[in-house]
């Protein structure tokens, strides 16, 4: 099974008309200025998308650098199609939610050694019920979870990531042994910010901040690149996020979705 979120649509955008379409991070992206909003009834996944495709856009303009160069992209009323397809088209394959090799957020070949053999997909979303957790808004059950779509589950998975709360010990696997106490992700703990534009677009660019060596905070150690364009994933335990694209698509947690 495969499901690339570049082109399967997956991401709750809103029409400018006020209609609900979901796309494509290439469609989101390259026609911005055509939506009035990207918005999931999660405020947690609406956040964590966003930081999605601003570390995209980062990459893809190797900046902005300076005020000149958001000035140059603010006035196009559009993002760059020449640079965004080719950064998009270079990593299309780490974009594959089921790739053998490098399933996106995830980790390959990862596996949980429990009776179950894992848990439900569901459980990625943090509202959901699930092992003790209280029932507040949401009744269903684990022994009969229900199904998940492809692109609810790369929602949760990307909202997991940058949302997971600190808890007890994580389970035993095959790559990494014992696992310690789980730690928070970023944003636990802390505000989110959203400035809201006119289009989505325009809410894209006024959260695209100044990107270089020393902003919005200095590099450290090798190159500062996202998560879907390293190899491997670093090995579990605490370490201080090499720069900011490393901070917007910071991995919390080992996970490998399992389609059905």
């Amino acid at each position: 099974m495969h499901f690339n979120l570049l082109d399967e649509p997956w991401l709750p955008c809103v029409t400018l008309e006020g209609e609900r379409k979901d796309v494509g991070l290439r469609d989101a992206l390259l026609g911005a200025h055509n939506f009035a909003d990207l918005r999931d009834p999660s405020p947690l996944v609406t956040a964590a998308l966003h930081r999605l495709l601003l570390a995209i856009l980062h990459r893809a303009h190797d900046g902005p650098k300076n005020l000149k160069d958001w000035q140059a992209i603010w006035e196009a009323g559009a993002f760059d199609p020449q640079r965004l397809g080719d950064y998009l088209d270079q990593w299309q394959e780490r974009f594959d939610l089921f790739d053998e090799n490098h399933p996106f957020y995830q980790v390959a070949g990862f596996e949980v050694a429990s009776k179950d053999g894992g848990t439900p997909a569901k459980n990625l979303a943090l509202e959901v019920s699930a092992g003790n957790n209280p029932t507040l808004f949401d009744h269903s059950s684990d022994a009969a979870p229900p199904p998940l779509s492809q692109g609810a589950a790369a929602r949760s998975l990307v909202a997991n990531q940058v949302w997971s709360p600190s808890g007890g010990k994580g389970p035993k696997s095959n790559l990494f042994g014992p696992h310690g106490y789980r730690s928070a992700a970023p944003l636990v703990g802390g505000v989110v910010v959203l400035l809201r534009g006119d289009s989505l677009f325009a809410t894209l660019m006024l959260n695209l901040l100044t990107y270089n060596r020393d902003l919005p905070f200095e590099h450290t150690g090798s190159e500062d690149v996202p998560a879907w364009e390293r190899d491997a994933l670093p090995e579990p335990g605490p370490r201080a996020a090499r720069g900011y694209l490393d901070l917007l698509t910071w991995q919390s947690r080992c996970v490998r979705l399992l389609p059905e």
